[in-house]
């Protein structure tokens, strides 16, 4: 084979071995992601703090999030806001039961609009890619503040997460239950209950004595 035609050659296959390098390193960009929220609401009552947890299952194949080139956006529910939080908890599970802490971070969250949005960048624990695997919920839970006076009842909001793939269907969901009122007992009339039983039991005792001097 004579020089020119090994230059063609080499100068061809050099081409179709970096592509392949770049779809093997960059498996997060092959198919569009697929998956779905799953609503999990979180009973709390007015003037409390808790925290709402975003839970997103992964329905296709395994899919990749680098760390450091994504972000994460929660909108507070109607009658809640975020109290300052510098990081947000991350959690997963393969049953939607037991839920372990994921090598995805949360961190730098910043607030804004009053409180009523929270922004963080995703990352991960060793600062390399995280693998999603197929049927994988990941769930992120941040902290709200329910307004003394919020009106109970079921409140959703939007979280959306943006890395290669975007996400845009999360919510947020709390339910406001408002907490039965503790009866309040006027101390002097609760004396006033109390010494007139003891007048009562005082009296049943005395007249049991002389009735009892009398049959003697």
């Amino acid at each position: 084979m004579s020089s020119i035609v090994r230059r063609r050659v080499k100068w061809f296959v050099a081409p179709l071995l970096a592509v392949a390098s770049i779809a093997v390193a960059s498996p997060a960009f092959a198919d569009p992601f697929k998956g779905r929220n799953v609503s999990t609401v979180v009973n709390v009552s007015p003037g409390s703090t808790a925290a709402l947890n975003w839970t997103y299952k992964n329905t296709g194949p395994d899919d990749y999030v680098p760390s450091g080139h994504a972000s994460i956006t929660f909108n507070a529910p109607t009658g809640t806001t975020f109290p300052a939080q510098s990081t947000v908890p991350v959690t997963s599970s393969m049953d939607g039961s037991n839920f372990v802490a994921s090598t995805l971070t949360l961190t730098g969250c910043v607030l804004g609009g009053g409180g009523t949005t929270l922004a963080c960048t995703l990352g991960t624990t060793d600062g390399k890619v995280m693998t999603w695997k197929t049927d994988q919920l990941i769930r992120f839970s941040p902290q709200v503040a329910v307004s003394p006076t919020a009106t109970p009842g079921t409140q959703s909001a939007a979280a959306a997460m943006t890395y290669a793939d975007s996400i845009d269907d999360g919510t947020l969901d709390v339910n406001i239950v408002q907490t039965a009122a503790v009866p309040m007992i006027d101390p002097l009339v609760g004396l006033g209950a109390g010494a007139l039983l003891l007048g009562t039991v005082a009296a049943g005792v005395l007249n049991r004595r002389r009735g009892a001097c009398l049959v003697h």
